[in-house]
């Protein structure tokens, strides 16, 4: 359509060139001419106004295109963004969980070996006191004493 437009102002240019060139040859005809002259150069302003219209709603057109184009990126770049946020939310709640659970774990064979250790130098702690018992008491009284006398008062004491 603007190249139409174009395209009829060049043709109604190129008349109004035409009888400018005839009163240029003709004198005379100047004044009978002068009407033809300002409808012309009238038309021609007129068809440019209506090619500048056109080329201005085709201009708008385009530009409501690319905003529509726009809002519709920044709406899908929106639900990325949110999907990507609630996928790391996702994934902390997993870590969190994951690491507890191992903190568990941990926990429990941490005192799993200390109970283990506890029992293995309670036993080891109680023998020496029971051994220490013995001598102090052989030293002391000149007399003997059965061991497992002593080791049930050791491990009362415990």
């Amino acid at each position: 359509m603007v190249f139409a437009m174009l395209g009829v102002t060049l043709g109604v240019a190129h008349i109004f060139s035409s009888i400018l060139n005839g009163i240029a040859r003709n004198p005379g005809t100047e004044e009978k001419m002068r009407p033809y002259v300002y409808v012309g150069a009238g038309m021609i302003e007129v068809m440019g106004f209506l090619a500048s219209v056109h080329l201005l709603r085709l201009t708008e057109d385009q530009i409501a295109k690319y905003n529509a184009a726009l809002n519709q990126a920044r709406i899908q770049a929106k639900k990325i963004i949110d999907d990507a946020l609630a996928q790391v939310e996702e994934m902390r709640a997993n870590v969190k969980n994951i690491l507890e659970e191992e903190d568990k774990k941990k926990s429990k064979l941490i005192e799993e070996k200390v109970a283990e250790f506890k029992s293995e130098y309670t036993d080891q702690l109680k023998q020496m006191a029971t051994s220490i018992a013995l001598i102090y008491y052989t030293k002391l009284t000149n007399s003997e004493i059965e061991e497992e006398f002593v080791a049930d008062l050791v491990s009362k004491e415990f």
